[in-house]
């Protein structure tokens, strides 16, 4: 049993070290290999670049405290969206303007930050004699709302040296913890120790998954270590949500017994996954770095997964009250039996059209133009068409929760799009004067409000 830290050589304290970083849900851990003192230095210094490249990532899983991420408007304005989809804007911009003769202040932000800045702009511009008179003054305050749709945040991963190091140490700990001669990968273990980001050891690859192509149901953390006796070498192999994979060679000139040490788990869940893993370590050469395929085909897969997710949660909520009158016997086998695929097949139905509509194949063209009206959606190419059809419900007026708003006009976000077709998704842009406030209501929203009956069969912008 090993006692003293693979790093360097100090006695183990029972310094608990994550192979794969509990930041990213990583639950392979053990307390016998690193002393707290190399365990404190790399998660201060090394381990934190891999939450910091995977933030988006986490962000989007929902994993750890990535709870925010940085967006931007077409202006620059940057925001804050949070997991719900609430934005706010992380710089409060402070300006002035001139009324005729009157010198005013402009504060845009979120309110109390606001209001900070203004005091402060106050007293910087007119002096601190002009607190005086704010209880006096008068204020015009506009709430308004975001569409985060209409916000583009960085989901660029890239490669570094420093992340390179972050995986040799994952491949590198993982080799001891399989019990494999430390000995024999010295200078690289000493590498890690020193911090040495100069001529990395490790590449990344697969970018085009012909090293290993995941299930279509995993979002997976992996590590490899394995011996090819064609090659007589030993490498390692790791993937970090299958997205950041990094190969190295450990070992040349191997001649001893055959390895395959495996740690392989589910990286949202953290449960330990089984399946034998395949590698094509010869499709290695010649790869360009592009995450694209990677990050998408890694959404897709975690999109279906939460389908199914409330596939079952439907189905359950289906299946147990039926359940229950079979066994109370206010209801026969058979009519358990018809009543749950009857029962079913709607609940399914209506998830396709109404909960993942771009997901599913096959809607005839009226469907699909029914689908576009209750999810507020058009074809990009007839925007225009849309706002002259609509254009005389600009001015109404309309009551929202006790306040008079007025349709102002109608904004369009981005959308997916369909069949290579961009697409938008349009919202009413509404105001109120007391209080001062703007909001964003989707479309279908505006027209069901007001009893609108759905447009002609043969519009355009469907």
């Amino acid at each position: 049993m090993r006692t003293n830290c693979i790093y360097c050589g100090l006695p183990l304290d029972n310094s608990d070290e994550h192979i794969i970083a509990d930041s990213i849900n990583g639950q392979l851990h053990t307390r016998t290999l690193i002393c707290s003192e190399c365990n404190n230095k790399f998660g201060v210094k090394l381990d934190p670049v891999i939450k910091e490249s995977l933030h988006f990532i986490l962000h989007v899983m929902g994993i750890g405290k990535a709870e925010t991420m940085r967006a931007e408007d077409e202006n620059g304005n940057a925001f804050l969206v949070d997991r719900s989809g609430k934005a706010k804007l992380v710089r409060t911009e402070v300006g002035t303007f001139k009324q005729g003769e009157k010198t005013g202040i402009s504060v845009s932000g979120e309110k109390m930050a606001a209001i900070r800045a203004f005091a402060k702009k106050v007293t910087r511009t007119f002096g601190r004699h002009a607190l005086k008179v704010m209880d006096t003054a008068v204020f015009q305050w506009t709430e308004r709302s975001v569409v985060t749709q209409e916000l583009k945040a960085e989901a660029k991963l890239a490669s570094s040296p420093r992340l390179l190091l972050a995986l040799d140490k994952i491949i590198t700990e993982f080799y001891a913890y399989s019990g494999l001669d430390v000995e024999l990968i010295r200078p690289r273990l000493q590498k890690v120790w020193e911090l040495d980001e100069s001529t990395p050891k490790t590449i990344l690859t697969n970018f085009e998954q012909q090293v290993r192509l995941p299930d279509d149901k995993e979002v997976g953390h992996l590590i490899v270590i394995r011996s090819d006796a064609a090659r007589r070498e030993v490498y390692g192999y790791v993937e970090l949500f299958n997205v950041f994979c990094g190969y190295t060679v450990l070992l040349r000139d191997y001649e001893g017994p055959e390895i395959n040490a495996v740690w392989h788990q589910d990286a949202l869940t953290g449960a330990e996954l089984t399946e034998a893993v395949k590698l094509n370590i010869e499709k290695l050469a010649g790869e360009k770095e592009d995450f694209g395929l990677l990050i998408n085909s890694l959404f897709e897969r975690k999109r279906g997964l939460d389908q199914l997710a409330m596939v079952d949660e439907a189905i359950t909520a289906i299946k147990e009250p039926l359940d229950k009158q079979l066994a109370e016997g206010l209801i026969t086998e058979a009519e358990h039996l018809d009543q749950y695929i009857d029962q079913t097949t709607k609940a399914v139905a209506e998830m396709m059209v109404f909960a993942f509509p771009d997901d599913v194949e096959g809607f005839s063209e009226e469907e699909q133009k029914h689908i576009h009206y209750i999810h507020s959606v058009i074809w990009q190419t007839h925007q225009e068409e849309f706002e002259f059809y609509y254009h005389q419900l600009l001015g109404r007026q309309f009551i929202i929760e006790g306040v008079t708003y007025t349709l102002d006009r109608f904004i369009f976000a981005r959308h997916p799009p369909k069949n290579n077709e961009p697409r938008l998704k349009v919202y009413g842009r509404f105001c109120s004067e007391k209080p001062a406030k703007e909001l964003d209501k989707p479309a279908f929203e505006v027209f069901s409000g007001i009893g609108l009956p759905p447009p002609d069969d043969d519009v355009s912008w469907l």
